[in-house]
Parts: C-alpha cells; sequence; structure tokens
C-alpha cells in the first residue's frame, strides 16, 4: 500500500487568477504549500492541467524541482484518475487544493493513520461536523473510492469527491479543541483573501514548518476576517489588429494616468508603434480595465559575427500599467504571471528596459539582468537597465563577448 499527497493548482481562476504563483514572504504559494506538506511518509505531486494558461505554472514548477502531472483542465476527477491508472485499489490518495496553504505535514500523517486505524475507505476534516475552519480541508481515500465512484455530473467532474460520504462516521476526529477556530476561514479564493494571509505569514520565521494550529491562532489574534468582496477578474490577450475600439480607448484612458498625452496623440502614437500582430494583455476587475501591457514583435542580431546578418525573432516588453488607485494591492503579480504565462507559451527570448529603481521589481519577477556590455542599444537607453527572459535558454547567452541588437 503507497501513499500520495495529490494537489489541484490551476491558474484560470475567475475569483483570483494564478493564485498558486501569488508570493507570500517572497515565496510562491504553491511553493509554500508543497514544502508546507512534503515528507517521506508519501509521495507528493502537483496535478495541473494541459491547458496553455497553465504553461508557466508547469514552467515554475520544473525550476523549482517539484514533481506535476497535466490533464484535463475542467475534468478534475479524469486528471485524477488518468494519473492514478497504474497505481493499486488499496493505495491511498490524499486531495489538497493549492488554495488550502495552512494544510501541512503533520495534519496529513494523523489523517493517513486515522484512516487505516479506523478502517475507513474514505475520511474527511469535515468543517460543518469537526468544527474545524474552512480551508484545514484534507481529504484521504483508498484509490478503490474514487474508481468505483460513478457518478458523473458536472460537479463531480469538477470537484472530485464532493459526493463521497461526507458524514460523521467519515469524518477526521480532531485531538485539539479545534472548535474554537470555527469561523475562521484560511481559504485563499479572493483578493481580500491573499492581503490577510500575507499578514498572517508576515514575520514568521520559519513558514514551512509551522503547525496549522499556530496559523490560526494568528489569525485570530489579529482579528483578521477572511472573505470580503468577491471581485471578478478577466485576462485577455488580444493582437493589435483584433483591438476594438472600446478597448483601445480603454487602453488609452489607463495610459493617460501615467503619460499626460491628449487622446489624439496617444492614438498617433499608438498607429505608428504597434504592428497588427504586437501583442496587448488586458486585466479586467469587474469589467473596469485596470491592468495593460503590450508585447511588442521585434528581433535581436548576434553583432559578434561581424558577417552575420540573421534577424533572431523576440518580444519587447512594453507599457507595464496598473491603475492608479490599485497600485498597492499586489495587483502586479498577477498581471506579470499572466505576461509571463504568455511569453513562455510563445516561447520567444524577451527584453524590457526599465530604470533602476524598477530592477528590484523584474529580478523578483524572474527576469535576468543584462550586462551592458552584452548589448547594444540606441544612446537614449544607455542609463537604464535591461532585462531578458527566456533568453538564458539560448546558448550564447553566457558568452562574454557577446552583444545584441534589438528593435526597441
Amino acid at each position: 500500500m503507497k501513499k500520495y499527497v495529490l494537489i489541484q493548482a490551476r491558474s484560470s481562476s475567475k475569483r483570483l487568477p494564478f493564485k498558486a504563483l501569488l508570493k507570500i514572504n517572497e515565496i510562491p504559494i504553491i511553493n509554500l504549500l508543497v514544502k508546507r506538506v512534503i515528507s517521506k511518509f508519501y509521495k507528493t505531486i502537483v496535478l495541473t492541467s494541459n491547458d496553455p494558461s497553465d504553461n508557466y505554472l508547469c514552467e515554475h514548477l520544473k525550476k523549482s524541482n517539484i514533481k506535476f502531472y497535466r490533464g484535463d483542465l475542467f475534468d478534475v476527477k479524469k486528471r485524477f484518475l488518468k494519473f492514478t491508472k497504474k497505481f493499486k485499489d488499496e493505495d491511498i490518495i490524499v486531495r489538497l487544493t493549492a488554495d488550502n496553504p495552512f494544510v501541512d505535514r503533520y495534519l496529513i500523517k494523523q489523517v493517513i493513520i486515522q484512516l487505516k486505524k479506523r478502517n475507513k475507505d474514505y475520511l474527511y476534516t469535515n468543517p460543518k461536523i469537526s468544527g474545524a475552519p474552512e480551508g484545514i480541508s484534507v481529504e484521504a481515500f483508498k484509490l478503490k473510492t474514487l474508481r468505483n465512484f460513478k457518478k458523473n455530473t458536472k460537479i463531480d467532474k469538477e470537484h472530485v469527491t464532493i459526493n463521497f460520504d461526507r458524514i460523521e462516521k467519515n469524518t477526521f476526529i480532531f485531538s485539539n479543541n479545534e472548535k474554537k477556530w470555527k469561523n475562521l476561514n484560511t481559504t485563499l479564493d479572493t483578493l481580500s483573501d491573499f492581503y490577510k494571509l500575507k499578514k498572517v505569514f508576515k514575520n514568521i520565521n520559519n513558514p514551512y514548518q509551522i503547525k496549522w494550529q499556530l496559523l490560526c491562532d494568528n489569525l485570530k489574534k489579529k482579528k483578521i476576517k477572511m472573505r470580503t468582496k468577491k471581485n471578478t477578474f478577466l485576462l485577455k490577450s488580444i493582437f493589435t489588429k483584433n483591438l476594438s475600439k472600446n478597448f483601445l480607448d480603454k487602453i488609452i484612458s489607463l495610459k493617460s494616468q501615467k503619460w499626460k498625452f491628449d487622446k489624439k496623440s496617444q492614438l498617433a502614437f499608438f498607429k505608428k508603434n504597434y504592428s497588427g500582430l504586437d501583442i496587448h494583455n488586458l486585466l479586467f476587475l469587474n469589467k473596469k480595465l485596470i491592468g495593460y501591457t503590450a508585447l511588442k514583435k521585434s528581433y535581436f542580431i548576434n553583432t559578434q559575427l561581424k558577417k552575420s546578418k540573421i534577424k533572431n525573432n523576440c518580444l519587447v516588453f512594453d507599457a507595464f500599467i496598473i491603475d492608479k488607485s490599485l497600485q498597492k494591492n499586489n495587483l502586479s503579480e498577477i498581471l506579470m504571471c499572466f505576461n509571463k504565462s504568455i511569453i513562455h507559451s510563445i516561447n520567444l527570448p524577451t527584453f524590457l528596459i526599465c530604470n533602476k529603481r524598477l530592477s528590484y521589481f523584474y529580478k523578483k519577477n524572474d527576469w535576468s539582468r543584462i550586462e551592458d556590455k552584452k548589448i547594444e542599444l540606441p544612446d537614449k537607453f544607455k542609463n537604464l537597465n535591461t532585462f531578458s527572459l527566456n533568453f538564458e535558454k539560448k546558448k550564447f547567452f553566457n558568452s562574454s563577448k557577446f552583444k545584441i541588437f534589438a528593435k526597441f
């Protein structure tokens, strides 16, 4: 009998997109959860989707040496069944979701031990019965329970175990007085949840080892109410040639917060500087455009080879803007994750130029600084820093004599 902890994660949540990659104490939430639950007692794998929206998440998991599997985006039950196809009926599966970062290895081990000791096929930390907080959610079951469960409605496909027998006899018995936290909610579902979880983990020296009970105490002590307004996010990626007048007006209005030019001047600039296949990434909050970035199609050449005039395709990252009234709300992380997802899907080297004040932001978001001696730029950019994404994969990136010229 083998034991597996399977964490389901995706990037396309409408209430909080890319939430698994948002950072608490500079740690992406998916890394935080994996390191909180990982143990020699069982194997840990992230189950995500094969949808393009999860390409960047998978790239991140690969870089972080976190094992993952990709399956159907909407039929999560099918994702679980396909991944476990070669497992035995008696193998134990622990199902977690990536939006519950309070869960820890100690709780998981207790649930598995209790499942075996009570000779159960299914055990659940049922908050309605146990009084435990919402978000302290662990389900353990023998694989045969999932294989033999034939109900396959839309809600079963999405939530996998929602129609299992979540009754008292299948409820995990906590050893602590968990009812003192019964009104708490520790799930990461909305932007306000994210802000509050950041406060809970703030100043915790070892977020990977602290037990879930202490985190709940911290949450209660700070009198932080989880769940306020539920916002709806929408992310769109549109070619210039497909931009409607309505979207273009919204972009110009947002850009006007940063650049004080009239509409006519901005339209002229747009027409002159963007080609039909340039990409415009838009972030909407409750139908209002609150974030914008452009990815311009361009090229670079290797000036080390004097006779070479080969143009290598690339992207130029341009005009990263968040609505002025929301700039302290971590929305830049969501927009940046979306951009990185698009860049990794296109799989082209991408460059940006910024002043030194913004360099820290790009560094912490995985962009690599390019040494000045490796790049040739017009004089107007000489006092600025250049960063790249995907470029480090090129063989000549580490060449000390290599220089690039990009059409910015």
